[in-house]
Formats: C-alpha cells, structure tokens, sequence
C-alpha cells in the first residue's frame, strides 16, 4: 500500500497535509529519474520535488529562514548508496519546540518515479524492504499557508497514522484503498475490461467530490 502521510522528520503530526508537489516539479522528477542529469541538481540535496516554506507549497528551493521542508532526488555516483537513486527528506524549524531540524534518506534505492493522475508516485526500497510514498500535484504554488508551526510553548502533537483512523472506514477511506488498488493492478497489468476485449479500465480520482 502506498502511504500518505508524511514520511518522516518534525512534522508527522499533519498527517499528509504537507505532502505536495508542484506539477512542475513532478515532472521534472520523472525526467530525472530517467535521465540521472546532474544538471538538473538545483540543490546541495540533489533535484528538489517539494518545498513546503513557512507552511506554503514552494517553488524556492533555496528557502531555508523558519519552517522548512524540503524533498529531492539524488542519483549517488559514491559512498553507501553508489549507483543507487535516493529519496532524501529534510526540514527545519523555528517554533514552539525551539529551534532544530531532521534530515534522512527515507528511500535508499528509488526504483520508479511517475505520475498517477493527480499524483507524483515515488516507490523503491529501503534496508532491503519496498517503500513507497505519493504526493497530491497541484498546478501553482500557495498563496497562503495550509500548515502551521506549533505556538511558542506549545506542545507536539500526536502525529496521525493509519492506527488512529476510525475502526470503521469512512466513504473517503474506502475511495482511497480502493484507487491504490486500482495502480497497483493496473501496474501488473490486470486492468482490462472483462470479458477481455483489449480495452484497459479507467483509474478514477480519489476524491469521492468527483
């Protein structure tokens, strides 16, 4: 199952709200995957997928002053991860907690990058186990913020998971398992109209509003 939520570092406790990307940096992450164009590195942390800056999708990947995420690509030509690409994630902050940060490879070996639908879909392996992540793509960034840091003071959250998602599934959880499943067959190969005519089934949006 593909997760989404976010994947590691301080901000866990919004569930999968900062999980974004810009279409245009979705895209760009396809070529590179494909290409392994160092040219294309616009960061010390590799290609850049996501800037999420002081609460707002981001198309500067140099932010880095308060609440910063920021997500990239990186084809490693040495060291542990040599001939691998890898999915790092990396944040900063400057709130209720004081001021820190976190860094991490959260995918050791990204094995494919591509975009389903109205989602960036990066998936590989990590310590020898598959992870996958999804991000939602949208067309231009935030003119507000959509997250907020932790009031001075204040305490962590709890961060959301799956555990903590009702017992029994809402309409919206259903669509989401549902429209993972979809990917996944239609990845293998499966998704055809039967009796087989040669036709492939449409992959409907997740979003039970459409």
């Amino acid at each position: 199952m593909i997760v989404s939520r976010s994947e590691w570092g301080s901000y866990r406790y919004d569930g999968d709200a900062d999980m974004k990307v810009l279409r245009s940096r979705a895209e760009r992450a396809v070529r590179y995957f494909k290409t392994r164009d160092h040219s294309m590195e616009d960061h010390i942390f590799g290609c850049i997928i996501s800037v999420i800056d002081n609460g707002k999708l981001s198309d500067n990947v140099n932010a880095y002053r308060g609440n910063v995420i920021h997500r990239s690509l990186k084809f490693r030509e040495s060291g542990h991860y040599a001939g691998k690409m890898c999915l790092s994630y990396n944040d900063n902050y400057n709130d209720g907690r004081g001021q820190g940060g976190c860094g991490s490879t959260i995918i050791g070996n990204v094995t494919d990058v591509r975009i389903d639908g109205d989602y960036l879909v990066i998936e590989g392996t990590d310590l020898d186990k598959p992870k996958s992540y999804r991000y939602r793509i949208q067309k231009h960034p935030d003119t507000k913020p959509f997250v907020y840091p932790i009031p001075k003071g204040g305490k962590v959250p709890v961060p959301k998971t799956i555990a903590e998602a009702p017992r029994t599934p809402g309409l919206t959880e259903l669509c989401e398992v549902l429209y993972d499943i979809s990917l996944k067959v239609k990845k293998d190969g499966h998704w055809f109209v039967h009796p087989y005519t040669g036709k492939e089934l449409p992959v409907l949006s997740q979003d039970v509003t459409r």
